[in-house]
């Protein structure tokens, strides 16, 4: 018997950079939502192609009036790819 772990798939709206090197993603979680997006590390999906993992270091803020949610990472981000594609963030954790 497998027990599958709880994971969550995170779609990004939009991402913010800060001059000391953290950025926060802001978006929905798509399906199930987790009461909080706890650190982890999860896949980098762009254009359904997984582009590589990222450390997510905490939740910005738990959610916004309008549901979506904010990431933040210090994980070096392919800026433009992120900026210019459709992004998912894909965790199994």
């Amino acid at each position: 018997m497998t027990t599958e772990k709880p994971g969550f798939s995170f779609a990004v709206d939009e991402l913010f950079e800060f001059a000391e090197g953290t950025a926060v993603l802001l978006g929905r979680v798509i399906g199930v939502e987790p009461n909080l997006l706890a650190p982890s590390t999860v896949d980098l999906v762009i254009n359904g192609e997984v582009v590589g993992q990222i450390k997510l270091d905490a939740e910005r803020l738990p959610r916004a009036k309008d549901g979506r949610r904010s990431v933040e990472t210090r994980a070096e981000l392919p800026v433009a790819a992120i900026r210019s594609g459709h992004c998912i963030l894909r965790s199994s954790i």
